[in-house]
Order: structure tokens, then sequence, then C-alpha cells
């Protein structure tokens, strides 16, 4: 097997030396977190700890890395500091030629009354690494989400929301779109590119990917496009100790898309059951829209977006882990199973289940 690691080269020397780009001073201890696109650091300094963030070497441009930024930033200048709407971690300042501000072609919507705050550096590179820095935040993802935490985070992700809907020109946030391309066909063409299906499943596997594309195409143009997180599960919101603020952490995959793509995959990752009574039928999704409705209204149909979405996802999923499994070991040894028949079969089922709901709620079209 052919393998070119893309973060080969990343030495720790190189490491402290982008953190120390800042204008910290490192004591030449630092340890890994938990990445698989990219590759994130625990750094001690002299002062505090911070936490750098190599990017995937060609998975962004410098541009779609500063539209990220963008949105991080803008969480932090607008001022999300009450105990209920605590800001995103922001990266922090890099002495570098990263420029974001243009008045002709800036992301944000007011160009006239954006902040000196605002016309920032905030992307480093040091060899072929895109990278950034930013302050440790001490917390962890919520063990558990009641009903009165999703209504809160709910109201959060709608401030959030109404946010980048008032603040950035989306046609120079050079983000992706949600699309069936990005979620669909790119998946399924890395799938046939990676040829590990087990052959008895191969067939019915992409015969059902491609009649989900046929019947989805629809999604492309009838909804409403803003900049959302785009993976907002569980693990990408920190909440500080003692049951304190909620983080928004992890913009790498921010996207131009509907805005119930980030209550519903938030949702899927809490179970509540252990919360409310046998008879209750409402789901961690109801409490999540019932905080975002006190904010912002979601729009008439979102809901019926979610089941097209959810199956969307999971084809994005498997070609994202095929995408790289010939080039990072990290994937191979995490995902082992995709080559075993009784995922392929796990999968099959999962993905006729899928388009069982699709088909009696009539949203696949043809």
């Amino acid at each position: 097997m052919t393998s070119t690691d893309d973060f080969s080269d990343l030495s720790n020397e190189t490491i402290l030396k982008a953190v120390e780009s800042t204008g910290a001073r490192c004591t030449g201890r630092l340890m890994a977190l938990n990445s698989m696109e990219n590759r994130v650091y625990s750094v001690e300094t002299e002062d505090v700890n911070l936490i750098a963030k190599f990017y995937r070497p060609g998975r962004w441009s410098k541009e779609q890395l500063l539209g990220e930024h963008a949105l991080a930033k803008a969480l932090q200048v607008d001022g999300l500091k009450t105990p209920a709407y605590t800001p995103i971690i922001a990266s922090q300042f890099i002495v570098d030629d990263s420029v974001l501000w243009n008045p002709e072609t800036t992301v944000f919507s007011q160009p006239s009354k954006v902040s000196e705050a605002e016309k920032f550096h905030s992307l480093g590179k040091i060899g072929k690494y895109h990278f950034c820095v930013w302050d440790k935040v001490s917390g962890r993802a919520p063990m558990e989400v009641s009903p009165e935490d999703l209504q809160r985070i709910g109201r959060l992700i709608a401030r959030m929301h109404n946010l980048f809907e008032r603040r950035f020109r989306t046609e120079f946030l050079n983000r992706p779109k949600l699309s069936t391309e990005l979620y669909l066909r790119q998946p399924l063409s890395h799938l046939e590119d990676w040829g590990r299906i087990p052959r008895n499943f191969e067939g019915l596997i992409f015969d059902l990917g491609q009649e989900i594309l046929n019947g989805l195409e629809w999604i492309d143009d009838c909804v409403s496009f803003l900049p959302i997180h785009g993976d907002l599960h569980r693990l990408n919101l920190v909440q500080t100790e003692n049951e304190g603020d909620y983080w928004i952490v992890d913009f790498d995959d921010c996207i131009l898309g509907p805005e119930v793509q980030d209550l519903w995959l938030f949702a899927s990752t809490c179970d509540i059951s252990g919360f409310i009574p046998e008879h209750e039928t409402r789901s961690s999704f109801d409490f999540l829209l019932e905080g975002y409705n006190h904010l912002r209204r979601m729009p008439a149909g979102s809901e019926a977006l979610v089941e097209p979405l959810r199956t969307m996802r999971m084809f994005h999923y498997m070609g994202w882990i095929a995408k790289r499994w010939n080039t990072d070991e990290m994937f191979r040894n995490t995902f082992s199973f995709l080559t075993t028949e009784n995922y392929w079969e796990r999968s099959l089922r999962d993905l006729e289940e899928q388009c069982d709901k699709l088909r009696n709620a009539n949203l696949l079209s043809y």
C-alpha cells in the first residue's frame, strides 16, 4: 500500500516554532490531542497553556481557512459574553502575511462599520502547514445534556445564526455549500475509488446511493443557506468546569447550509431518556428547537429536511474515511472496521431504513 502521510514532517520543533511566532515562550512540553482531520496540540508556555492547530495540507485554501476564522472572530467581537451565551474560542493574532481585510471583497456585510478588531491576522504558515493558536479553555464535552440544557444550547445556536446572517456577505465567504454533490456524489466516488467494500454488498450500496442521490437533488435549490457550524455534535461543545458556560469549538467544517443542520446533528448525539417520563414523546430535537425559537424562528418546512440530511451525512461519513484511507495510518487504525462484512451489513440495513423513511414521507423526487 502506498502511503503519503500529510503530517510526516510535523516535528516537535516545528510545532514549538509556530507557537512562538505569536510571541509566546514555550517550555518545550506539548501533548497531542484527539483530532482526525488535522493535528492539534496542547502547548505549555511560560505564561499560559495554548492550543495549536495544524491544518491538513491541501484540504482548504488560505481563503477558505480565513473564512473559518472570520466566523469565529465575529462571535468574539460581537460580545457573546453573557453567562448563557459564552463566546466561541477564537484564534490569537499571528504575525504573517494573512490579510482578511479588503474593503472591496470583505466577508463582512457592513464594510464601513467593521471594527479594527475585525481587521486581523489569525492564520500562520510554517513550511507546508497553515496553523492557528488559541488560549486553552478548561472544560469538557458535556457527558449528559438535560432538556433545560438543550433549550439553553438552542438559544446559543440561534444567537450564532442570527449573527452570521446579519454580519456576513455569503458571496465572499469562501466556504463550501451543503449540496448533494458534496454530501452524496463525491462520497460515492471516494468509496468507488477506495474499492474495499465487500463484493456481496458493493452493488447494493452503490445502487441505493444512486437512488438516494437522484431523489434528493431537489435539496440543492429548495432551502435558504447561511453560514453554519456544519459539524455541531456534542463533542464540539465544551462546557467549562462546574456546569459553567458552553463554548462552541472546531469550525473546521463550517459551511453554507440550512439552519436545521446544526440542530438535528447536535440532538442526535444527546440521549435525554433519563430526564423525561416514559410517556413523554418529546425528543432532544424538540427541546433544542424550543430554545432556538426563543431567539430565531426556524424556517417553515425545515423539519422535513432532517431525514434527508441525516441520510446524506451517513454517506459523507463513509466517503470521508475512504478518502483518507490510503494516506493516513490513523484512519486505517481507527476505522479498521470499515473493511468488515459486519459493518457493511449494518450500513446497508441502516441505509435501506433511511431510504424507506424518505419514500414514505414523499421526500424522494425523480
